[in-house]
């Protein structure tokens, strides 16, 4: 079974400082691995429970540098962000509300004859 060709990132070269990080955390000599270090990062898609066998790498005939694609993540909100929501619910809420509102005050007439209607 081979496995699918997806990387994600390749080409991005590691510094001096951070070769010398990684040898220290691995407790290794320093004069170990190649002069030049280079980052791959690899998506494992492997089929374990199908083929829980080795892997093993070989070099790609195209060896251009390959960017991970731009990651989005999509957010949602509780309210709506959109205004016009807002805007048509205020056309029916505010008219109910001045009606409601407009209701509740003495009329002329019974404030004249002094009865207190609250």
């Amino acid at each position: 079974m081979r496995i699918p060709d997806r990387y994600t990132i390749s080409g991005t070269a590691l510094t001096a400082e951070q070769q010398q990080k990684t040898l220290e955390l691995l407790k290794l000599p320093a004069n170990t691995g190649p002069a030049e270090w280079w980052l791959t990062e690899f998506e494992d898609f492997w089929p374990y429970q199908t083929a829980p066998g080795d892997v093993y790498f070989s070099r790609n005939s195209d060896q251009s540098t390959v960017k991970r694609p731009p990651m989005v993540e999509y957010v949602s909100s509780v309210f709506p962000t959109d205004p016009t929501v807002y805007a048509v619910a205020g056309l029916f809420v505010l008219p109910v509300a001045y009606r409601l509102r407009r209701g509740r005050k003495p009329s002329a007439a019974a404030a004249s004859e002094g009865t207190d209607l609250a």
